[in-house]
């Protein structure tokens, strides 16, 4: 039970620390959400309760041993220890870690029932990521389940409670509780269940295919009442049943690596975290993450744009065909450049002669040339020619192979042609119009093309937006107005070149807040990941500079691999390598947007009071 002398309550202050709230409670300990006093930025205050520490001192070593083994590594994917120590005022020991706000994988699962595919297989790589790097300080986690594997505010894996980790460079004994197994039954592996001090990475290969059989068929392949049970199953030579027998949708590729890192001999086994992620990484080839719902993709809109234009161009070209003057026959004596004209009098083929030339070059004028009768007509070549030239009637040849006479017709005037092809092109480029016009719009507004927002004037002590030109801004900046009753103005981001002089004048109006949302306008501009960084970290250094208090609020991105969603991850790892305020709109309704910002208005990111 816990010493109700060291239960904290919200405002409570212990070490350089206040207490905001509880996350957590266990059989050992409390976790609790505390702001450092001088920074003002979140942390997760791990404590053992004194009776536990009094009754058993193994849980103090294993307690001051997590903090050890997570300030070996670092990893993104690993929650950090900060800080540990014993804090006598309380009778506590106390670790101070990374605090992470988006759930665990647990309530995931149990809120969704299962977890499709693309979004397992990520979680599934990240996890593995993360013990390459443990496996690389020869370190076995040997307690993955759902609870450990936590979500960062943008949805990334951190695995929590290196406690019971083991180093396999470490000569000292295993820390051990009285049946000599650490970890979680249904999800250990039969090595481990055995004899927990002689398990490598292997181990944790185990336990973390049953979780993603879990994030895959919403339930354990272990079922039993009682740990003997679950026990018994783990222990058992047979191997777990397949998942498809769980979920009938899981494709046999998908399944066969959750076989091959379940089986319960260890030598037949995925052998390596790095085995693993390459197996991962190869089926996450084949189920992609699906476009995200509310619209197609930039590509799709313009493959329909060039669909609409290229249906145009055939229509056009069509009744072109169709409106095309038919050719008449020359008449007798009369040269021409189209090789037609000498094929063209009923299918009779034309003798030699010299009324059969073809001329290959525009505009140039034949006489007669009588010293060539007899020989066969020049060869009609493939060179285009604009006009047929016309020349004096020759004298005619007494052959009886010579063309008799047709009549003259009647020459062709350009504009009595362009009239009837024009009243067939219009209607067609009309309606092609129709159906183009809409995707032209949407495709516009993707490439970010709609007209530009004005700016609104800066007053003093008012919440500065300092953001692009999207859709929402005028929702978002009304929505603070209304709900926090201060001014707000809109202010463009603008891009690298004028972002500092903006933000000079923002500064000297005073703001109460500025609230710099600006990932999906750098991505519009297609600003490099370096540029962009330098940007926040300018504008964070100007604004603290100057006592102004500030916040980042990260854009929606369509996908976890967009330049908006890489400009979202800059902002996150800035903002938690500095002890800086940020809100996530991911998962955010515009109320809880602006719910926060409210906080914020309170405990912006501020260093000093100096321009206040």
């Amino acid at each position: 039970m816990e010493n109700q002398e060291i239960s904290f309550e919200p405002g409570d202050t212990f070490e350089k620390y206040t207490i905001k709230k509880k996350l957590g409670q266990g059989g050992f300990g409390a976790v609790y959400l505390a702001q450092h006093n001088v920074l003002e930025t979140p942390f997760a205050l791990k404590i053992l309760f004194p009776s536990v520490a009094q009754k058993n001192q193994q849980f103090v070593d294993r307690f001051v041993r997590e903090a050890k083994l997570a300030s070996k590594i670092n990893h993104h994917n690993l929650v950090s220890v900060y800080d540990a120590g014993y804090n006598s005022e309380a009778g506590v020991y106390y670790l101070i870690m990374e605090y992470v706000s988006g759930g665990t994988l647990s309530k995931l699962i149990s809120t969704e029932g299962t977890i499709a595919i693309p979004r397992a297989l990520e979680i599934l790589g990240q996890c593995a990521d993360a013990l390459i790097t443990a496996n690389v300080h020869k370190m076995v986690h040997r307690d993955i389940k759902p609870d450990n594997i936590m979500f960062d505010s943008c949805g990334n894996v951190k695995i929590a409670d290196l406690g019971i980790a083991k180093s396999n460079a470490e000569q000292d004994t295993m820390l051990t509780v009285e049946a000599s197994v650490f970890g979680t039954p249904a999800y250990m592996a039969p090595e481990q269940a055995l004899d927990s001090s002689k398990v490598d990475c292997r181990a944790d290969i185990y336990s973390l295919g049953i979780v993603f059989y879990e994030m895959l068929a919403g339930r354990k392949p272990y079922r039993g009442g009682t740990l003997m049970e679950v026990l018994t199953q783990v222990t058992s030579p047979d191997e777990i049943k397949n998942i498809r027998l769980d979920n009938p949708g899981i494709p046999v590729d998908v399944a066969n690596l959750v076989r091959d890192m379940t089986k319960k001999n260890v030598e037949q086994r995925i052998a390596t975290p790095e085995e693993l992620l390459q197996r991962v990484r190869a089926l996450q080839e084949i189920y992609k993450k699906p476009v995200a719902s509310g619209g197609g993709s930039k590509s799709e809109t313009m493959k329909l744009v060039a669909g609409g234009v290229a249906l145009l161009a055939i229509m056009a070209f069509a009744a072109m065909l169709v409106l095309k003057p038919s050719k008449a026959p020359a008449p007798a004596g009369e040269a021409t450049v189209q090789e037609e004209v000498v094929e063209s009098t009923q299918g009779t083929q034309a003798q030699p002669g010299p009324e059969s030339r073809v001329i290959t070059q525009p505009n140039v004028q034949l006489a007669a040339d009588t010293s060539t009768q007899g020989q066969p007509a020049a060869k009609p070549e493939s060179k285009p020619a604009v006009a047929p030239v016309s020349k004096p009637a020759a004298q005619p040849v007494e052959k009886s192979t010579q063309l008799p006479p047709v009549p003259e017709p009647k020459p062709i005037v350009p504009q009595e042609v362009a009239k009837p092809v024009a009243q067939v092109i219009e209607p067609a480029v009309a309606a092609t119009q129709k159906l183009v016009e809409p995707a032209v719009v949407a495709a516009q507004k993707k490439e970010g093309s709609q007209p530009e927002i004005k700016s609104d004037p800066l007053k003093v002590g008012a919440i500065v937006l300092l953001t692009g030109s999207d859709e929402g801004v005028m929702t978002l900046r009304d929505a603070i107005a209304k709900h926090t009753s201060k001014t707000t103005s809109y202010q463009p981001a603008g891009d690298g070149s004028d972002f500092k002089e903006r933000l000079k004048k923002i500064i000297a109006s005073k703001p109460a807040l500025v609230i710099l949302k600006h990932s999906q306008a750098s991505a519009d501009q297609r600003m490099s990941k370096n540029a962009f960084l330098n940007r926040i970290m300018e504008e964070a250094s100007m604004l603290q500079s100057s006592g102004v208090r500030f916040v980042f609020l990260l854009d929606r991105a369509e996908s976890d691999f967009s330049k908006t969603a890489q400009n979202n991850n800059a902002i996150i790892d800035f903002c938690q390598s500095n002890g800086l305020q940020m809100i996530n709109s991911k998962n955010l309704s515009l109320q809880d947007i602006v719910h926060q910002v409210k906080d914020n208005l309170q405990e912006g990111n501020m260093i000093s009071e100096e321009g206040q």
